[in-house]
């Protein structure tokens, strides 16, 4: 199942890495999901059926317009 999540280069520039328990994007990758993700900061958004997830707050216009598609589908 396709996925966006915060990279583990985003968590790490806004310095969360030591709060947060795990590092979503690595623990993704660890358990087999097909994780997909853009350069840092981009606008990604990725849509698996009634999954709709996106990458960080670029993405969430975006996510907002995909999520909107689904209901009105």
């Amino acid at each position: 199942m396709p996925t966006a999540a915060f990279t583990d280069g985003e968590e790490e520039e806004v310095q969360s890495t030591h709060i947060i328990p795990f590092l979503l994007a690595s623990t993704l990758n660890e358990r087999g999901a097909q994780y997909q993700n853009t350069p840092n900061w981009s606008n990604n958004v990725v849509v698996d059926g009634r999954l709709i997830t996106g990458q960080n707050p670029q993405s969430a216009a975006s996510l907002g317009e995909a999520l909107c598609a689904a209901l009105l589908a």
